[in-house]
Order: C-alpha cells, then structure tokens, then sequence
C-alpha cells in the first residue's frame, strides 16, 4: 500500500519534468536591420545561445505586408520571448506567431458561438 500511494505522484512528476524540458522551441533568424535591432533587449540565460529576448510586437497594419516593422517601443505592447538568441522579431516565425496571437485573441473577446 506504500508503494502505490507514491507511485502516481512519482510519475507525474517525471512526466511534467519531462515536458518542460521539451518545451524549448527553437526558430529560423532572418537578418533585421540595426535601428531595429536596437529596439531588443537581448538577456542571455545559458551558455547554450538560450536568451530572453524582449522587443516590441509588430505593428498591425505591417503584419502581413513584405516589410513587418515594430511597434514603438514606448507604445507598451511589447513581446517577451525565450528562445535562441538569434531570433528575429520580424522573421517570418515570429509573424505567424503574432498571427495567431492576434487570432486567438480575437476569437476569446469578440466571437460569439
């Protein structure tokens, strides 16, 4: 009866371990340029190229164009990133990825099924 009662906590246990040590995504940088790139605050966390990178989000009417820019950095909205050091916050991954933002963010506050 010992052991059983132990097992089940055990086991979740390794198994949320597990899953946060996967949980590390990993995106393609593209290049950006320097007035921009002056914009992130860039916080190494490892020696493994693993960062926390805050910059600000895309503005909205660029989102979809074939030149993205930030968002000023005073206007508030700014994305707080954990990932490789270099990411870039107007390639093509961080796009989609303020997309779907956007989309779910829409759905949660306005749709009405």
């Amino acid at each position: 009866m010992f052991m059983i009662n132990h097992v089940k906590p055990l086991c979740c246990g390794l198994a949320l371990t597990g899953i946060l040590g996967l949980s590390t995504t990993y995106a393609a940088a593209d290049d950006f340029t320097s007035h921009q790139s002056a914009e992130v605050n860039q916080t190494p966390l490892t020696a493994e190229n693993y960062c926390n990178l805050k910059f600000p989000a895309i503005r909205g009417s660029t989102r979809s164009s074939d030149n993205p820019q930030l968002k000023s950095p005073t206007s508030g909205d700014v994305v707080d990133y954990y990932g490789p050091c270099d990411h870039n916050p107007l390639g093509e991954d961080e796009i989609l990825s303020q997309k779907h933002d956007f989309t779910r963010d829409w759905q949660f506050n306005y749709d009405s099924d």
